[in-house]
């Protein structure tokens, strides 16, 4: 069956021998004040299943650093330095994991200074899949230039060419 189908009969059980064409023609049949509420059940049930689903991420992201153990710090895989401050960086970040439907968490990361943290997630760093390798955004040859190519998007973007 169609992924259509579960959506819809999660919001509107079918009874016992129904086909997913009889709702369908049912629903064809109403006068538009009653598709009207059955429109508005359906948007009150997405957004209800949206926050139960994000409320679920949330958990279990919660659980999956709660089990992570990353043991000795060691120096920030760009610069190699700030031992004492690093963090530790999931190379397939566990929200990620959760929507892709892993099931036990992947705890494969780098150590990051704070301002390689911050790089990484803004964009400006970017990381091999594999957390081998890092380049800097647009290929540029060092971070300052990278920065410089953000800064230039953003002024761009906000006060057009």
């Amino acid at each position: 069956m169609s992924k259509e189908f579960h959506e819809v009969a999660n919001i509107f059980p079918l009874m016992q021998g129904a086909e997913f064409e009889t709702p369908k023609a049912d629903i064809a049949e109403m006068s538009y004040d009653q598709r009207s509420m059955v429109a508005a059940r359906i948007v009150i049930e997405s957004k209800k299943n949206q926050r139960d689903r994000m409320e679920q991420a949330k958990k279990w992201v919660l659980r999956a650093r709660s089990v992570f153990l990353p043991g000795n710090r060691e120096p920030c895989f760009v610069c190699g330095k700030y031992v004492e401050v690093v963090h530790a960086h999931h190379i397939y970040p566990l929200s990620m994991q959760y929507d892709n439907g892993i099931t036990a968490p992947i705890h494969d990361f780098i150590w990051l200074c704070p301002t390689h943290h911050a790089a990484v997630h803004i964009g400006i760093l970017n990381l091999s899949s594999s957390g081998s390798s890092f380049r800097f955004q647009d290929d540029s040859p060092n971070e300052n230039d990278a920065l410089d190519n953000v800064c230039a998007k953003f002024v761009r973007l906000l006060y057009g060419n």
